[in-house]
């Protein structure tokens, strides 16, 4: 059997009704202790509380949120901070954002498993995978992928380009079309920290070549977080449902359903007997 009730039901809940990845990424680490300050000021309480603050402000304009188990997955969810109409995903890694020397070698949290994501109410996993095949390390990452899952579900992408010339937009625009070609899956675009403007024009450029939406964090929510104004957590919600306009508006939607006669044809009667989930 090729249907995994699991796994569509699980993307069902992290996209919109009309089939768009709508998410805000907020499943930072260091970096975003950082941006609440240095020193001994800024404590455990601190962090999960800021969190919970932009969760809370942009909930009603995403389809899902990520977030990380540390500051934000059990915290979130049992304060009512994520409501029941969004979905979660949550990280498996255990990452931040500085860049030791060497090729970088995924590192998975401590005692945290897909088992536990999907036991803690999640509806997704990510991954945030390093590869380069002409390291020492690519064997290793490619066997981690392997160890994790049998096939991936949706691809989060860097935007392969830049958009500050003409030129470097045609470029970007070509490199996301053989993307799209070349992927069986849908595929989003994460804003990795670039200003919010270039995100903007990013995700146009994205969507139009086939991209099925965003996954969007710093680029967001960043001046919010610096400020800890809710005029500034504002700004956030209406960026965000700026980028749900234009994924609307040139993004390609995406359904994780069958038709009824395949679930009928690949699910027999009494299918549940057989350890089908």
């Amino acid at each position: 059997m090729s249907i995994d009730l699991g796994k569509i039901r699980g993307m069902q809940r992290v996209t919109s009704a009309d089939g768009y990845f709508l998410i805000c990424a907020i499943d930072h680490l260091s970096d975003f202790v950082e941006l609440l300050g240095e020193g001994p000021d800024v404590g455990f309480r601190d962090v999960v509380a800021a969190k919970d603050a932009v969760v809370r402000a942009v909930a009603g304009t995403v389809s899902a949120v990520l977030l990380d188990p540390l500051y934000g997955l059990g915290h979130l969810v049992a304060s009512g901070a994520v409501p029941a109409t969004v979905g979660v995903v949550c990280s498996i890694e255990d990452e931040d954002y500085r860049h030791p020397p060497g090729p970088r070698r995924t590192r998975l949290r401590e005692g945290w498993r897909v088992e536990d994501i999907k036991r803690a109410g999640a509806d997704l996993g990510k991954l945030l995978w390093y590869y380069r095949p002409d390291t020492a390390v690519a064997d290793a990452q490619r066997q981690l992928v392997r160890d994790l899952v049998a096939s991936v579900d949706l691809l989060k992408v860097e935007f392969p380009g830049y958009v500050d010339t003409a030129e470097g937009r045609r470029s970007a625009a070509a490199a996301c079309a053989e993307l799209a070609a070349a992927v069986p899956v849908p595929w989003v675009l994460l804003s990795a920290g670039v200003g919010y403007p270039d995100f903007r024009t990013q995700l146009e450029i994205a969507c139009r070549a086939g991209a099925s939406g965003y996954l969007a964090g710093r680029s967001v929510w960043r001046d919010a977080v610096v400020a800890r104004d809710p005029a500034a957590i504002g700004q956030a919600r209406d960026r965000l449902a700026e980028l749900n306009a234009i994924t609307r508006s040139h993004g390609r939607p995406y359904s994780p359903t069958v038709t009824l006669d395949d679930a009928l044809a690949q699910l027999p009667e009494r299918w549940y007997r057989s350890g089908h989930r």
